[in-house]
């Protein structure tokens, strides 16, 4: 199981703030990241459209497929922005 470093809190805060998001939206992105070798995600998550994926380079897909906003704003510069993070430094193996 994985838990969030007190760094992972602070960057979902953050996060969560900057795109409107809850915080369990963020903390399900986040580990969707991981989970995905930090290159990829495979998600499902009412708020972020249903289920969906990003990959690294800007590939996003979202299963409200013709919510444009949805796909560029939130879902792909979320996963870029936890990308671009230090992931040694959000998560922590208990």
């Amino acid at each position: 199981m994985q838990e969030l470093t007190q760094t992972g809190q602070n960057l979902a805060k953050d996060l969560s703030n900057r795109y409107n998001l809850s915080y369990d939206a963020i903390i399900h992105m986040i580990v969707a990241v991981n989970n995905g070798g930090d290159t990829m995600a495979q998600f499902n998550c009412p708020e972020l459209g249903g289920s969906g994926q990003w990959m690294q380079g800007g590939m996003t897909m979202v299963g409200d497929m013709f919510n444009y906003g949805l796909k560029n704003t939130d879902v792909g510069a979320l996963s870029d922005d936890e990308f671009n993070s230090k992931k040694s430094e959000l998560l922590s193996r208990i």
